[in-house]
């Protein structure tokens, strides 16, 4: 489960293990949060992220901080691109960024998203539903291209793929997302990828984002801010 059906407040809850819809509505509420990728680094990663400008763009002026320093990232590609332009962006960072180093990689796709306009080879209808499921299909291809590069360049990655928000088309009487927190928008996909680690199951335990953070940090042996509220799914996986 997402904590917020936002884009902002959701990636920005991801990346610091927080509730932060919560915490930014106090009066007092600080401005800097430690984050995922600042706590890597702090331990030899190396960073990159691959996102939109538009991530942030809902109550914006909370998101200051966390939008100045870019997450914590050390390299950013802050740019709309398509799911097919990540595969290059993140195959030419990958060919050269120096060696000897762990890594850390981020890649938002923006699809599926309003305004809902795949390209035609994926089309199969005009309605939003059947336009937002071909901006699926797209992305489909875009990770499976993403899994396979990471494959062949950093043997023994372990891949997690989730979603900031879901979409509702109409099901509760609405459209859209960050209205409501009925499951078509509050409850999202997530699955970790570890070939060598994991033999091929489903969890049905309920998990949220805010659980990434510590259950990463806990496998790569870097301590977890105390200020963080998500739960170590290592035992789960």
């Amino acid at each position: 489960y997402t904590p917020t059906p936002h884009t902002s407040y959701a990636l920005s809850s991801l990346f610091t293990g927080k509730y932060l819809k919560p915490v930014l509505q106090l009066p007092e509420a600080p401005a800097e949060h430690p984050t995922l990728p600042e706590l890597l680094r702090r331990y030899g990663y190396r960073t990159a992220a691959f996102y939109p400008p538009a991530i942030l763009r809902v109550d914006a002026h909370r998101f200051r901080a966390l939008q100045a320093k870019g997450f914590g990232f050390e390299y950013r590609k802050e740019m709309f691109a398509s799911a097919a332009e990540r595969v290059g962006q993140l195959r030419s960072y990958l060919e050269n960024i120096e060696a000897g180093h762990p890594l850390f990689v981020w890649v938002h796709l923006f699809e599926p998203h309003e305004p809902y306009d795949p390209l035609p080879e994926f089309r199969r209808g005009e309605s939003n539903r059947e336009r937002y499921d071909a901006e699926v299909r797209a992305v489909d291809q875009g990770v499976g291209a993403l899994v396979q590069l990471m494959k062949r360049s950093r043997p023994g990655s372990v891949v997690v793929l989730s979603a900031d928000h879901g979409e509702e088309f109409g099901e509760h009487g609405g459209y859209y997302h960050g209205s409501t927190l009925y499951e078509e928008q509050s409850r999202v996909p997530m699955l970790w990828w570890a070939p060598e680690q994991w033999s091929p199951k489903t969890i049905s335990s309920p998990v949220e984002l805010v659980d990434i953070v510590p259950t990463l940090l806990s496998a790569a042996g870097v301590p977890v801010d105390a200020r963080m509220r998500g739960d170590d799914l290592g035992p789960c996986l």
